[in-house]
C-alpha cells in the first residue's frame, strides 16, 4: 500500500497500529518499505503539524483502491461468515474472487449496511466486474432473502434473477428469468439479509425450471444450494449484500404488486426480571390486605383487640 503510506503521518505511539495493520501480510520487503516511510512521515515536521492541526487530507479513492487489492477479498469473506451467508445461503465457503458494484440511486449496497425498503422499489444498477472471465463468459446474478420465505425457514425468497449475461456486458443483455421484487420484510420480523450473488460459468445454461412469470409468493421459493448442485459448471464468484427492515412501503408492495393482505407477526411481550419482582411484591401486598379486611369482617371487634394484646 505505498500510495497510501506515503500520505499518511502516524504519530510515535500509533508505531503498534502500524506493524500490526498496515504491515500485517505483506513480504519482508514490503514492510521494510513501509517502515521506513513511516519513519520518514513522523520526522517530517510539515506532515506532524498538520495533522496535529488537523489539515492533513487523505485520498479516499486511492485507499479505497489499495484496501481492494490487499485486504478487500479478505474481509469481504470475513464478513460474510459472520453474517452467517456462507452456511444459511451458499452451505459452503469459498473465497470471492472480486467486487461488483449495486446501487439504489445515491443508497449503495456495501457489505451489510442498512436500506430501508422505500429506497429499493425500483431495480438496482448492477456493475459486473470486468475481467477474471473468459470472452466467452457468462454471469449469472442472483437476488435473494435467507430471512424472508413465510412459510419454510430452508427456502430463501427469490427477489431476482438473470441468467446467461456474457461477459463484458451489462445485466440488461441476459436472461430475466424472475422478474424484480422489492424487500418486502414483514412486520415484526426484524432485519432481513437481502444477498446479491454472482456466479460464474463457460456456457449458456438452462434454466427453464427456475422461471417465474408471475408476483406470487408461492413461486418465487428458491435455494441457492440446489442451484449450484444442480448446475455443477455453474461456480460462486462473489456476493454483496444489504440489511433491511420494515417500513410503510412494505404494505404497499403486498397490496398493489402481489395482490395480498400484508402479513404481521406479533412478539409476545415478556417481562423483565424486576418488572416479574414488582409485580410478585404488588400481589403479596394485595393478597394481605385482602386477608386482613376478611378478617376484620368475620370477628367482631373485642376479639380483634385480645388478638392484638
Amino acid at each position: 500500500m505505498p500510495r497510501l503510506t506515503k500520505c499518511l503521518f502516524l504519530p510515535r505511539n500509533a508505531s503498534d497500529f502500524a506493524n500490526s495493520f498496515l504491515m500485517r501480510g505483506t513480504s519482508k520487503k514490503e514492510r521494510l518499505k513501509r517502515k521506513e516511510v513511516l519513519n520518514r512521515n513522523r520526522s517530517d515536521p510539515k506532515l506532524e503539524r498538520a495533522s496535529r492541526r488537523m489539515k492533513l487530507r487523505v485520498p479516499l479513492p486511492t485507499v479505497k483502491e489499495d484496501w481492494k487489492e490487499e485486504h478487500g477479498l479478505v474481509h469481504l469473506q470475513r464478513t460474510g461468515h459472520h453474517f452467517n451467508i456462507f452456511s444459511d445461503v451458499y452451505k459452503q465457503m469459498f473465497h470471492p474472487l472480486g467486487f461488483m458494484g449495486v446501487a439504489y440511486e445515491t443508497n449503495q449496497i456495501r457489505h451489510g449496511n442498512i436500506v430501508h425498503p422505500e429506497k429499493t422499489l425500483n431495480e438496482p444498477v448492477v456493475s459486473l466486474p470486468s475481467s477474471s472471465v473468459e470472452r466467452n463468459g457468462y454471469w449469472t446474478l442472483v437476488m435473494s432473502n435467507p430471512d424472508g420465505h413465510l412459510t419454510d425457514s430452508n427456502f430463501e425468497l427469490l427477489h431476482w434473477m438473470i441468467g446467461n449475461i456474457p461477459a463484458g456486458e451489462g445485466i440488461q443483455s441476459g436472461d430475466t428469468l424472475t422478474p424484480y421484487l422489492p424487500p418486502i420484510p414483514p412486520q415484526g420480523t426484524g432485519v432481513h439479509r437481502i444477498i446479491f450473488s454472482l456466479f460464474q460459468h463457460k456456457e449458456t445454461l438452462s434454466f427453464e425450471s427456475l422461471k417465474r412469470t408471475g408476483s406470487w409468493l408461492d413461486e418465487r421459493s428458491f435455494s441457492t444450494h440446489q442451484l449450484l448442485s444442480s448446475h455443477p459448471t455453474l461456480s460462486p464468484f462473489t456476493f454483496c449484500f444489504f440489511q433491511t427492515i420494515w417500513d410503510q412501503s412494505v404494505q404497499k408492495t403486498y397490496h398493489n404488486t402481489l395482490g395480498m393482505a400484508e402479513p404481521v407477526y406479533g412478539v409476545e411481550k415478556t417481562d423483565t426480571p424486576r418488572q416479574s419482582k414488582m409485580k410478585l411484591v404488588k400481589e403479596t401486598r394485595s393478597q394481605y390486605y385482602r386477608d386482613l379486611i376478611a378478617t376484620c369482617q368475620t370477628q367482631p371487634p373485642q376479639a380483634l383487640q385480645q388478638q392484638q394484646q
